[in-house]
């Protein structure tokens, strides 16, 4: 050692001994050469001369890690020379090869089904080979975060692979191909991470761990891409796309790394303009990114200019509201970094509170009333296509036991109304009132003589009030009598009552008509569904999914979306926006989690409850987040007592394809994601909702290729999304999927419709080149809606989009058709 070293007293050295010791173990995996270089540390400084040093320990930790320096230098060099004298050591065999690769896409696919913020950091870390500090710069975090977010990363990403395996003696086991061995040309992703998710203790190994001792070694890919930085021995030919913040890893060592292809890195850059909701620029305010899945964890800040633009740099999926105190979102922009954004759209409004009670007529105060506002009806129509990817915000409070409700932050918005509505009283709507203090008060209907009327009674006959009582889409409840009656005009096949602690009064509808005087009698308490769910070999499977495929539908409302979670088999957020809903089944409103959108969770034994059940057999199903399998459906009936339900791992190993266009090109940049349709509720023979959730997702490379490995055999369809083409899903063969798909996409068009004459036109159709009419998409921020006809208000249309199959729009007035004209080419706006 040449540099000069401090002077260290032996009882400060001693005092320091157990911690050298102890990162000697983290930094080499072999515990009699961590026990040498600990005590070869301990000589140097005993035998150091030089001026004393604020940090014993920071010296004592460069002694140590150049003595490593040192030690590997020497085992390379004897490598070099052994390896020069040596006679070639045989290929693997075609069995050595396929276990290698098994186990490096195991741990790729471990990884990618990590929630994003581990999943990022790890990939950062190990895939770009970045330091916690430099990762902590490029997503402007502390480094303390990423420290325990790898950490926390690497924990749950051991749990997966130990699920996977059946331990972590079986999991090292596996792995163990991914350890290098001399001419082997592992990834180096997969060596890396490997090396990570064997050793114990891994928690810190961001610190100090292996990959941050060695010297990095450059290694240049194949075709001339970018050379990537990787560790140790290994050589491994990585290729890259130029520019890492549009990096897409190809393969490596052919299809060994395929998952990868067109892998994303974020963060990435979007932007767009904040309006008011005349449309001028709302200059000044201060605009923030709520990612999806952290919530909590943190935004991103923009404030825009005096044209009302904004930059954010961000990464994953979320939405850019308003976060100046004197504006409030109406409409947020809804971001997804898989492709840059520079059209988004944020609009805001004045904010002012409004805080009242809601009474029957007779002065008495009404609980569980809904105060909304609703935002004039030609909102999103006077902004086009610029809020495409726009989220109407929902302001709307409950009233308590006393009718009292708050609403602090609601829109000062031209033309907006406020709607009261609570069961059994006519919906009230008006004028949104100017002052900040209201009152209002609702009325009983005068009951019609031809609506459907009758009485609900408890289990012991006597007359039940305030009980909720819902036909498809109409909902009241009883009077103090136990009375109610609802328009003949209700939508539904059933009448159901409904109060908590007792089964439902049902009466399904037989013939055209109700009949008189109908009597629906509650049951006695729910039933509970008690059980464990377990995988092929009988564990428990922990944090398994359960849910009834088949609710009783209790209330739905019209305009329901088909709705979409983006992740695992798991619940979905909250509506926000739009005229769509949630439809309300029984199950759900008697018990905690049943129904598909909100599954019981198995704890770590596999045991779940599904309660709030009647005395009827349902389809009860379970699914493993993990590897999106799912249990074979089960009929069980709500009383059937302990059960077991069996998860079969029964996947596909890989599927893969390209993506095209019309004329055969390859298309880049394709979200393909796996999904499972899991229910679809009707109303009158409609379907009313369908419940589907999508996981796995990849972007598809240049060449237009994708690949998707472990893919369940049962439920699951392909489907692929991109900018400028109408989705597709796609079911594929189990039969033929060793060889490549080929996946055509058509191409899309943007249209709304502006009529010269705003009462000449009411509603438009779009129609084919055979006179059919198409069904087009109105796509409203992360929900859309599927319209045959598509409505005017204030003279224009929403945005929507069109197939490229469609060729004429049809202008209607109170059902009459007033004119045609040709779909413009490139989409836009048209003028009637």
């Amino acid at each position: 050692m040449t540099a000069s070293s401090p002077d260290i007293a032996l009882e400060n050295l001693l005092a320091h001994s157990g911690w050298v010791r102890s990162l000697a173990n983290q930094l080499v995996r072999d515990p009699d050469v961590a026990e040498d270089l600990a005590q070869e540390t301990m000589l140097a400084a005993l035998e150091a001369r030089g001026d004393r040093v604020r940090s014993p320990r920071a010296w004592l930790g460069r002694v140590l890690r150049n003595l490593m320096f040192e030690r590997l230098r020497g085992e390379q060099r004897r490598s070099r020379r052994e390896a020069a004298v040596a006679r070639a050591e045989p290929e693997p065999s075609s069995a050595e090869l396929v276990e290698r690769v098994d186990a490096h896409r195991s741990v790729v696919n471990a990884v990618m089904g990590l929630p994003e913020h581990y999943r990022l950091i790890l990939l950062r870390r190990y895939y770009l080979d970045e330091t916690p500090s430099a990762i902590a710069a490029a997503l402007e975090m502390p480094v303390a975060t990423v420290k325990t977010r790898l950490q926390r990363g690497l924990e749950q990403l051991r749990g997966v692979l130990d699920q996977r395996y059946g331990g972590p003696e079986q999991r090292r086991k596996a792995l163990l191909p991914l350890v290098p061995i001399t001419g082997a040309k592992v990834p180096v992703f997969g060596l890396m991470l490997t090396a990570a998710v064997m050793v114990l203790g891994g928690g810190a190994i961001w610190a100090t761990g292996w990959f941050d001792a060695v010297e990095p070694v450059v290694v240049t890919s194949r075709g001339g891409a970018a050379p990537v930085r990787t560790s140790g021995t290994t050589t491994a030919p990585v290729a890259r796309e130029e520019a890492v913040r549009d990096s897409a890893p190809t393969t490596v060592a052919g299809d060994v790394a395929a998952a990868w292809t067109a892998l994303k890195m974020p963060a990435r850059g979007l932007s767009g303009v904040a309006l008011t909701a005349d449309g001028s620029p709302a200059a000044g305010i201060v605009l923030q990114f709520v990612p999806d899945r952290e919530r909590a964890r943190g935004t991103r800040i923009a404030i825009t200019d005096a044209g009302g633009a904004f930059e954010l740099t961000v990464a994953g999926s979320g939405r850019v509201t308003a976060a100046s105190e004197n504006v409030v979102t109406l409409l947020a922009a809804m971001a997804n970094t898989a492709a840059v954004r520079a059209d988004l759209c944020v609009v805001v409004a004045t904010p002012r509170a409004l805080i009242g009670r809601v009474l029957d007529r007779a002065g008495n105060p009404l609980a569980e009333a809904t105060v909304a506002v609703r935002p004039p009806m030609d909102l999103r129509s006077r902004f086009g296509a610029r809020v495409s990817k726009a989220r109407t915000q929902r302001f709307e409070a409950t009233t308590d036991a006393t009718g009292r409700f708050e609403l602090q932050r609601i829109p000062v918005l031209p033309g907006a109304e406020i709607e009261v509505v609570r069961g059994g009283f006519a919906a009230l709507r008006l004028p949104l009132p100017v002052d900040t203090t209201v009152e209002f008060r609702l009325e009983r209907p005068q009951r019609p003589a031809d609506a459907i009327a009758g009485q609900v009674v408890d289990p012991g006959g006597l007359p039940a009030r305030d009980v909720r009582v819902a036909c498809g889409d109409a909902v009241t409840r009883t009077d103090s009598a136990g009375r109610f009656w609802l328009p003949t005009s209700a939508v539904g096949e059933r009448l159901i009552a409904l109060r908590s602690g007792n089964q439902p009064g049902v009466l399904a509808k037989s013939g055209a008509s109700w009949p008189r005087d109908i009597v629906l009698r509650l049951g006695p308490p729910p039933h509970t569904l008690r059980g464990r769910v377990v995988d092929d070999a009988g564990r428990p499977v922990n944090r398994a999914h359960v849910w009834i495929a088949d609710p009783l539908l209790f209330s739905w409302q019209p305009g329901v979306c088909y709705q979409t979670a983006s992740s695992t088999l798991g619940p979905i957020a909250t509506q926000q926006g739009g005229a769509a809903r949630r439809p309300e089944a029984v199950e759900a409103l008697l018990g905690d989690c049943n129904v598909v959108w909100r599954p019981a969770v198995a704890g770590p034994d596999g045991r779940f409850e599904l309660s709030g059940l009647c005395d009827r057999e349902y389809l009860v199903m379970a699914g493993n987040p993990a590897n999106l399998c799912l249990a074979s459906p089960a009929k069980l009936r709500g009383d059937a007592g302990e059960v077991e339900l069996r998860i079969a791992r029964r996947v596909i190993d890989r599927v893969h394809g390209r993506v095209v266009d019309g004329a055969g090109r390859p298309l880049a940049r394709v979200g393909v994601a796996l999904q499972l349709d899991i229910c679809e509720l009707t109303v009158g023979g409609q379907p009313a909702y369908r419940q589907l959730y999508r996981a796995g997702s990849m972007v598809t490379g240049p060449d237009g290729e994708f690949f998707l490995y472990d893919v369940p055999r049962d439920h699951v369809r392909l489907h692929f999304r991109a900018n400028g083409f109408v989705d597709r899903t796609v079911a594929f063969d189990v039969a033929a999927v060793a060889a490549p798909m080929t996946v055509g996409l058509t191409r899309s068009n943007e249209l709304w419709v502006r009529s010269l004459d705003p009462v000449a036109v009411d509603a438009v159709v779009v129609l084919d080149r055979d006179g059919r009419r198409l069904r087009v998409e109105v796509p409203r921020g992360d929900e859309s809606q599927q319209l045959r006809r598509v409505p005017l208000h204030a003279g224009r249309t929403e945005a929507f989009i069109l197939p490229a199959t469609a060729v004429t729009i049809v202008g209607f007035r109170a059902g009459d058709e007033v004119r045609r004209v040709p779909v413009p080419s490139r989409g836009g706006e048209l003028q009637l």
